[in-house]
């Protein structure tokens, strides 16, 4: 089926090299190392080696857990509704996080060895499944910028061929009409109002897969660094080369490129608002120079969606790509720590220390979590807290430390007042509004607006799924629009 598919792989090899670290993998190594460099200590001096016992999956289930706790309470916040809408298309996170066999209640009947291989290599396919849905939404993101460039950058060159026909002291008034023909002319008017709500209903499909992908990725990166952290094992602790972290460091960089195309989103935005303003001016009388201004504004906006759809395009790319590795970096990590967990038993040090870093995400939200398990922050007293068995614990815990916590609505703790979908700050028991509202809300509504305008490229990928016979490169096609929900 086109869209975000399950991969049907097996779970690499543990010894698997990795392309690049991602930038919290590569810190907390370093930390690890310096660690166990000052301490001159292997990794059995550390801990005590896990042996089979009649608990032996003890220390594979609180993993399992974990990781339905890391998948539970990723998303929320301002753009819940778009994590929401994106975690509909993978398949098997629902029933992960449903299944009773890792529920965390005590009365549950404790998980079978065939079990825990099949949760195991579930959680492998959900990082795929997550990984799939970052590119999904980067082909997204491709085919709305190849239609804003041909179209703004087919209008720049009509319109500088007209200008540079046309008497200079004329101002830019030719640009209202290039091709000198009413047909013409009004055919350019119509391509432009075309392309507006063509590549606002594509827009919808990227933002809520790359925000679903984004979160998942940096909340699971949180979980495993954090266990990592605890074990301080040198096997765990991974060497890279200098050329990747250097690679690793130029998608940073390019990703930069998605903060910058905002200036011109923006100014998209504003820019057809001038024009009307202008056009208004001419029906009064102030025709030359308001239509010379319209003119102008015109060709402005071409040339800026132009330079919106380029830089848009390099910057989620690249954002997509750092997603990959990170996903891939995370199942490799994730293949290590079953491994290390295998046969131990519930009151093992390993164990024990797991299930203080699984309460810190059973409650906290992702941006709280990466202060608490921050490079050289509060990791290692958090995970040899022996008190730390309950939420008001991990409360207490956090003011001692002077770490800024918010309790949301729903009894999450976060790092600064929750918000809900139109930006209102969850404060004094309620949500309030503030001055974020003046931003958040507007920006609520042009979501909606990108998300009506979505649903015709959602049926009709739905509709060409369901239809028997449709030619293969059809198909292959729709996977770049699908944007189907997927139950």
């Amino acid at each position: 089926m086109p869209g975000i598919s399950s991969a049907s792989t097996q779970l690499t090899a543990i010894s698997q090299p990795q392309a690049f670290p991602t930038a919290q993998d590569s810190a907390k190594d370093s930390v690890i190392k310096r660690r166990l460099k000052s301490a001159a200590l292997t990794s059995d001096q550390l801990q005590p080696r896990c042996e089979p016992g009649p608990d032996h999956l003890a220390g594979v289930n609180t993993l399992i857990t974990g990781f339905k706790s890391v998948f539970a309470l990723a998303g929320g916040g301002f753009y819940q509704t778009e994590f929401a809408a994106a975690e509909n298309h993978l398949k098997l996170l629902p029933a992960f996080n449903t299944a009773s066999a890792i529920s965390t209640d005590p009365s549950k009947p404790a998980l079978k060895e065939e079990e825990t291989k099949i949760l195991m290599r579930q959680i492998g396919k959900i990082l795929d499944e997550i990984k799939a849905a970052a590119s999904d939404g980067l082909k997204i993101r491709l085919l709305r910028d190849l239609i804003s460039l041909v179209v703004s950058a087919s209008m720049v060159a009509v319109i500088v061929n007209g200008l540079s026909e046309d008497d200079p002291a004329s101002g830019f008034q030719t640009a209202n009409g290039p091709l000198r023909s009413p047909v013409g002319d009004w055919a350019l008017i119509g391509v432009e109002g075309l392309k507006t709500p063509l590549t606002l209903g594509l827009s919808y499909g990227t933002l809520k897969r790359q925000h679903m992908a984004d979160e998942m990725e940096k909340r699971l990166t949180i979980y495993v660094n954090a266990v990592k952290e605890y074990l301080q094992d040198p096997a765990l602790i991974k060497n890279t080369s200098a050329w990747n972290s250097v690679f690793y460091f130029g998608l940073q960089c390019v990703e930069k490129l998605r903060d910058f195309s905002t200036i011109f989103t923006v100014l998209n935005t504003v820019i057809p608002a001038g024009r009307l303003t202008l056009f208004a001016a001419e029906a009064l009388g102030a025709k030359d120079a308001a239509s010379s201004y319209r003119g102008f504004l015109r060709l402005l906006g071409n040339i800026s969606d132009s330079t919106r759809a380029i830089s848009s395009a390099m910057g989620v790319a690249a954002r997509t790509a750092i997603i990959g590795q990170g996903m891939d970096n995370i199942k490799s990590n994730a293949e290590m720590l079953f491994e290390k967990y295998k046969d131990c038993g519930p009151e093992h040090p390993h164990v024990l220390g797991l299930k203080r870093i699984n309460l810190a995400f059973s409650f906290c939200t992702t941006p709280l979590l990466a202060q608490i398990m921050a490079p050289d922050g509060w990791t290692a007293d958090f995970v040899r807290e022996d008190n730390l068995t309950s939420r008001e614990a991990l409360e207490a815990f956090l003011t001692e430390r002077k770490i800024t916590f918010n309790v949301a609505d729903d009894g999450l703790l976060t790092n600064k007042a929750a918000e809900n979908a139109f930006g209102q700050q969850f404060q004094n028991g309620k949500f309030e509004n503030t001055v974020n509202l003046s931003i958040r809300a507007p920006y609520r509504l042009w979501l909606i607006v990108q998300e009506l305008l979505g649903r015709p490229w959602e049926s009709f990928g739905t509709w060409l799924q369901r239809t028997e016979n449709v030619p293969p490169v059809m198909l292959q096609s729709v996977n770049v629009i699908e944007m189907n929900t997927r139950t």
